[in-house]
């Protein structure tokens, strides 16, 4: 199924939050994700006051998830993504779900969930500093903490928590990893510590700007043998390039 219904509602969504507009940003949930959350027109007033605008970005960070059944003639579909967003100068995360068709349920038809992340709370869930509580998937959750204590930089569109370290050259480090079969224990020895891990195997260096933007190392290694895979150059919304791999590509 095409994703614009999808599109639509959350353009409808995220535009009403710019516009302290709750009636219409409440519009876009389904009959039965209202009735499911009886705290819903609170949290969304707070969401209000805590959003500012204008809209700048909105790009998917998570894998979409189109879950489609369909059986004697009858056809439901889920959609569901986590959304990069920034507005008026600031970075949040939203898992955005949203029912666009179900034959068996009218009720369910509309925007089923929504867990909006200030950028502190969704690095530190990240970080695993929290974790989130399980809950039905109906309705509406904001989450502004806990507080990250140290700098975050927003790497490929991941929140990390950074530690000041030195900036690499990127020919010192692809004269190492050249040599092939690298233990990532003897990156670090060369190198230093990283800057920031990802969920364990994932680790970021600073590298020199590129026209004006900063750039990032990011270091891909087996989480078996502790050897890195893949390197390659980042800036804060996307991945540039490859500059080295252990297979010899030149792709991600």
């Amino acid at each position: 199924m095409s994703g614009e219904a999808y599109d639509m509602a959350m353009d409808k969504f995220l535009t009403a939050l710019e516009n302290g507009d709750a009636a219409t940003a409440r519009s876009v949930f389904s009959p039965e994700a209202l009735a499911a959350d009886p705290q819903l027109d609170e949290t969304l007033e707070e969401l209000i006051a805590l959003y500012s605008g204008p809209l700048e970005i909105n790009e998917r960070f998570g894998v979409g998830i189109d879950d489609a059944e369909m059986s004697y003639g009858k056809y439901r579909v889920v959609q569901d993504t986590t959304r990069f967003l920034r507005a008026g100068g600031t970075a949040y995360w939203c898992d955005f779900v949203m029912t666009p068709a179900d034959d068996w349920n009218s009720d369910a038809v509309g925007v089923t969930c929504v867990r909006f992340y200030t950028m502190d709370a969704f690095c530190s869930l990240q970080a695993e500093l929290w974790e989130r509580e399980e809950d039905d998937d109906l309705g509406l959750s904001l989450y502004t903490g806990p507080e990250v204590d140290g700098e975050i930089r927003i790497v490929e569109m991941k929140p990390l928590i950074w530690n000041e370290t030195a900036t690499l050259d990127t020919g010192e480090v692809v004269a190492f990893l050249e040599g092939g079969d690298v233990a990532y224990d003897d990156f670090v020895a060369r190198f230093g510590p990283p800057a920031a891990i990802w969920h364990g195997w994932i680790a970021y260096y600073a590298l020199p700007s590129g026209e004006s933007q900063p750039r990032y190392l990011k270091l891909a290694i087996n989480e078996a043998t502790h050897k890195i895979e893949v390197a390659s150059m980042e800036d804060d919304l996307e991945w540039i390039e490859t500059i080295w791999s252990v297979s010899g590509d030149d792709e991600r």
